[in-house]
């Protein structure tokens, strides 16, 4: 419970970009590719899912940096 109670800046964000760029990745498995393009490599990667790499690798910085940040916890009584 802890490790999402506190405010930590960037942690979504980043969460959010590994979770879409995992399920697009997932969804290039089954989608047609391109006519013009096809298969980029190995015969089974196409350009989307080269895409999303980027974008899986850029959530998982934004998360370590947002890990590293200190965590200002101001406990309020109600």
């Amino acid at each position: 419970m802890g490790f999402f109670q506190a405010n930590i800046t960037g942690f979504v964000s980043g969460l959010f970009l590994v979770c879409y760029g995992v399920f697009r990745f997932m969804v290039e498995f089954v989608r047609m590719p391109d006519a013009h393009i096809g298969f980029i490599a190995f015969g089974w990667v196409t350009m989307g899912m080269l895409l999303t790499l980027p974008m899986i690798a850029l959530g998982l910085i934004i998360i370590a940096w947002s890990r590293s940040q200190p965590v200002d916890v101001k406990i309020q009584n109600a």
